[in-house]
């Protein structure tokens, strides 16, 4: 999710000022999320998911947040409007902020072997709220 102060740059994977990320799984030691080497700054649990929050800037120098599955998760129903919220307290988005872009994916560094990414079913609902 890339998201900003301003709804032009909000929609700009380059030019918001923060990017979140939610990471399901992580398979690899190479898979790190930026802000790994400060440890965990959160935790919050979704129908028995634990996600850990890292954050950090990039090159961009936007504001990156990840959170990441405790465990590699393969089937995940729920709410993750929680976590977005949580990041105000981590000097990250505000209520007045714009969710701009949105997308779904995966980060491949390396395999020796080919790599299936299969998503069979995939549901989001994104709901605006005015606070």
């Amino acid at each position: 999710m890339f998201i900003a102060a301003d709804a032009t740059n909000s929609s700009s994977t380059t030019d918001s000022a923060y990017e979140v990320m939610i990471w399901f799984g992580r398979w690899g030691d190479a898979t790190q999320p930026i802000g790994i080497a400060e440890g965990s700054q959160d935790n919050h649990v979704i129908n028995g998911t634990t996600f850990d929050l890292y954050y950090g800037s990039n090159s961009l120098g936007q504001k990156v947040f990840t959170w990441v599955a405790g465990d590699n998760t393969t089937t995940f129903t729920g709410d993750l409007a929680p976590l977005v919220s949580k990041l105000s307290n981590n000097s990250g988005p505000v209520g007045d902020d714009y969710l701009g872009y949105v997308a779904f994916g995966s980060e491949a560094l390396y395999s020796f072997e080919n790599v299936t990414f299969y998503v069979p079913v995939l549901e989001m609902d994104i709901i605006t709220v005015n606070v």
